[in-house]
């Protein structure tokens, strides 16, 4: 493997980390608005 493949490799990790960080954040607000929402 090449260290150009292992970049490219790498680079896709980092931005399936990122969609992951997204995703956990989104599920996040959605807990806390069903949260809200059952308070009422």
């Amino acid at each position: 493997m090449t260290s150009q493949q292992l970049g490219r490799l790498r680079s896709e990790i980092d931005q399936l980390n990122l969609q992951i960080l997204e995703l956990l954040n989104e599920r996040g607000r959605l807990v806390q608005e069903v949260g809200t929402l059952k308070e009422v």
